[in-house]
């Protein structure tokens, strides 16, 4: 098995919280209205109406949460999975455990 293929494994064992947040995706310096629909500790999936690309480059930004960067993992418009890469992606996860579905709940 490869490394790339374990460490796909190993990510989809991390535990998925299903939210509704909207958020704005930079790419290329060009900013996108977008919702996440779940988030893990080191990714999150979200649906944005764009054409992203597999490992294209981005930055998050969610109110009350702040920024992180990261990379497309996969990409099924509208849906993409995203991975964090930089910024500190695990209160992204920690939020909703907390909150739930919704920030303004």
């Amino acid at each position: 098995m490869s490394a790339e293929i374990a460490m796909n494994d190993e990510k989809r064992r991390d535990s998925r919280l299903d939210v509704v947040w909207q958020a704005s995706l930079t790419v290329d310096g060009v900013r996108y209205s977008c919702e996440l629909n779940n988030v893990s500790t080191a990714g999150a999936q979200m649906t944005l109406d764009q054409d992203l690309e597999r490992k294209q480059e981005f930055l998050l930004d969610i109110a009350d949460l702040g920024q992180c960067g990261g990379r497309v993992a996969w990409c099924e418009r509208p849906r993409y999975g995203l991975q964090l890469l930089i910024g500190d992606d695990l209160k992204f996860k920690r939020f909703a455990e907390k909150i739930g579905l919704r920030p303004e709940a």
